[in-house]
């Protein structure tokens, strides 16, 4: 990659917002899996990737399982949390629901082990 990108948060930043706006505007989750396999502890924790909608806004959540916390977890991620504590409603000019509502399609999910 030879693009550079500077931040000015003197209040501060939300790590796994900034990283899903990256890999929405285009850093290859591949990438970004690639140069943190070079710390040497990639089998401690497991990337993945949701494409949601907010508001009216696509957007890319990232999301770092540990390892540790893997096997507590079902694998699939609407039944991770409740919704109700932790997502806002979701819409586009297709449909509108809840998260805790069934629903049949997907949003995109993308899971990466290293």
């Amino acid at each position: 990659m030879n693009k550079i990108a500077y931040f000015d948060c003197p209040t501060g930043i939300a790590g796994d917002m900034c990283i899903g706006a990256l890999i929405h505007a285009g850093v290859p989750l591949d990438y970004l899996i690639e140069k943190l396999n070079l710390l040497g502890i990639s089998t401690e924790y497991e990337l993945r990737t949701e494409l949601v909608h907010r508001n009216t806004q696509q957007a890319t959540k990232f999301y770092v399982d540990l390892a540790a916390d893997l096997w507590l977890k079902p694998k699939n991620s609407a039944t991770e949390l409740d919704p109700s504590e932790t997502e806002s409603p979701t819409f586009d000019a297709r449909h509108h629901h809840h998260h805790g509502e069934e629903h049949s399609h997907s949003h995109g999910e993308t899971r990466c082990r290293n």
